[in-house]
């Protein structure tokens, strides 16, 4: 079972061909390796990789399909949708912890928990808490997780003189006190799969803030969202918005399930047999 895509899928799919094999994808296939002439090539090889798999699972909807886009002959009968299992009671108890840096009580506080890689778009979002403090729009952002672009975000953070107000706080072990803390948890990747941290902020009823992505799959049916189109502007004039009319964007008691774990399980294990 190869559970994220690149090296890992291409070793296991030239290796024990009397076993059953199944591969997991978490993203946009089509985006992942960018869309220059070695994104082709790395394409190429890797349908001939995936039609090595007896099944193909993907965490959303939108991967399903971004997959078929670019390996529209691949046998369609080996494709399947299983969100991800989350353990929600265990969500609700690790958030009851303390977090170890408390949030600023008299300004509105955005968290998102991601690595610190391109596709997640920290980047843009320091550009466009910049020009929110430029215009005197007060708020805090703290992003949870580590990654090889800590070093070079840290940089732009420090030249645009805003780290009293943006934090890199790096990986947690216990992400959920933040979560909870929050008044309102991101996700404004580039692109994204099934976002957890969607189902996460749900079990805890904050609001979520997510760009147009696959990640809308998570709050289709939950009214403590919204979705904004995938650009700077965009983004700017939306958090800009929540900071001017806060009433608006109150949280409501929303219960909805979106998904069984029971359900889950029980399709994880048909495709193992």
């Amino acid at each position: 079972m190869a559970f994220l895509e690149g090296p890992i899928t291409s070793l296991f799919g030239v290796k024990n061909k009397n076993t059953k094999k199944i591969a997991w994808v978490h993203t946009d296939i089509s985006r992942i390796f960018g869309d220059n002439f070695k994104a082709k090539v790395k394409q190429y090889l890797n349908r001939a990789i995936y039609n090595k798999y007896n099944k193909i699972v993907f965490v959303s909807k939108d991967s399903k399909e971004k997959f078929e886009t670019v390996n529209p002959k691949i046998d369609k009968d080996k494709l399947e949708v299983i969100y991800n299992y989350i353990n929600k009671d265990n969500v609700i108890s690790m958030s009851q912890k303390e977090v170890e840096i408390p949030f600023k009580q008299d300004e509105i506080n955005f968290v998102l928990a991601a690595r610190l890689v391109q596709v997640k778009a920290i980047d843009r979002l320091i550009r466009v808490h910049e020009k929110l403090m430029k215009n005197n729009l007060k708020h805090q952002i703290y992003i949870l997780g580590d990654g090889p672009l800590k070093e070079s975000l840290q940089k732009q953070i420090n030249d645009a003189k805003v780290n009293e107000s943006f934090h890199l706080l790096g990986a947690k072990e216990n992400p959920y006190p933040y979560i909870k803390s929050a008044d309102y948890v991101c996700v404004l990747s580039y692109f994204e799969g099934y976002s957890m941290l969607c189902e996460q902020a749900k079990i805890l009823n904050k609001y979520v803030i997510i760009t147009n992505t696959a990640a809308r799959e998570a709050v289709q049916n939950y009214k403590n969202s919204i979705i904004l189109e995938n650009n700077e502007d965009a983004i700017y004039e939306g958090l800009k918005d929540i900071i001017e009319n806060r009433q608006k964007y109150e949280s409501k008691v929303d219960t909805k399930e979106e998904y069984s774990n029971e359900k889950i399980i029980e399709q994880i294990k048909e495709i193992i047999g």
